[in-house]
């Protein structure tokens, strides 16, 4: 039946685990939907240009979206003489689990029944239901939720502390989140939470990029930017610039070739400082500390 959130999900399927011939099926199912499907492309789905706004009102503005259309994103399956039906969103999560289970499983050489998974701090009770129906399908029978700034806090032996404030920063990918906690005696209580679900390590990097781009000059610049390969090239090489500057003052970007010149192939020889770096991400600078601050007075 139809679920929380617009989630649908046979309950057939979350109360029992599947066998593994039901799902190699599913799984081969879910690559032909996403084939067939060219609108859930995860690739797609990362390019498409981001809506700059707060947590909370992304969360509230894509809630409302799936109740509009709650069909807009299944694929159905004949399993055991029953037809299931998924939300895409739910299953490609159960695959991502599936996947951290096996690893688990590999290292410690034994099953794994029960879990803990954290997720966001500002995840609502139907994206929070969802992740826990995701670990049914993965296999994961005793599955509970814990907040991220939670898991960090705890990850560090801030719990050991007595009644200390702290504040957990984490700047990922693709998104931003900072939550105020209260640690000590083993509990850590969130006083506030925020930050940018569309600002991340990759709006960084695309700032190194696009320096670099601009110093080819216009012409090969825009053939650059044209070939979609030779900027895959150039943020992989913006990413691990900036992580070496962690420890190092200065770093050097070398691509031998990036793209094709008049003259034969031009290649990419840029230095790189923490000063330029700083210079270059100004902007990004600022919205990580707008939400910085907002947390702070909202916990008083």
């Amino acid at each position: 039946g139809l679920g929380r959130d617009g989630h649908l999900a046979a309950a057939e399927a979350v109360e029992h685990p599947f066998a593994y011939e039901s799902r190699v099926e599913l799984d081969l199912a879910f690559a032909a939907y996403r084939m067939a499907e060219s609108g859930f492309d995860f690739s797609k789905y990362k390019s498409k240009k981001k809506v700059k706004q707060d947590p909370m009102s992304s969360q509230k503005e894509r809630s409302s979206k799936k109740k509009k259309n709650t069909h807009s994103s299944l694929f159905s399956q004949h399993i055991s003489g029953m037809c299931l039906h998924f939300a895409v969103e739910l299953y490609a999560m159960s695959m991502i689990l599936t996947k951290m289970k096996q690893t688990a499983e590999a290292f410690l050489g034994q099953e794994i029944k029960n879990a803990v998974v954290t997720v966001p701090a500002y995840f609502n009770d139907a994206q929070r239901q969802a992740t826990k129906d995701a670990g049914k399908i993965a296999g994961l029978a005793g599955l509970r939720i814990s907040n991220e700034p939670t898991a960090a806090a705890l990850a560090y032996g801030l719990d050991k502390k007595d009644g200390e404030v702290v504040a957990v920063y984490d700047l990922g990918g693709g998104t931003f989140d900072v939550s105020i906690l209260v640690v000590g005696g083993g509990i850590a209580e969130t006083l506030s939470t925020g930050g940018d679900t569309a600002l991340g390590g990759d709006d960084l990097d695309a700032r190194i990029a696009e320096h670099v781009v601009k110093a080819l000059g216009p012409k090969l610049g825009a053939k650059a930017r044209a070939d979609p390969v030779a900027m895959h090239r150039l943020a992989s090489t913006a990413e691990a610039s900036r992580k070496a500057l962690s420890d190092h003052n200065a770093v050097t970007m070398r691509l031998p070739f990036l793209v094709e010149g008049d003259e034969g192939p031009v290649g990419v020889e840029e230095r790189l400082t923490r000063n330029l770096l700083e210079g270059l991400c100004q902007d990004e600078m600022r919205r990580l500390r707008m939400p910085v601050e907002t947390c702070f007075e909202q916990a008083g």
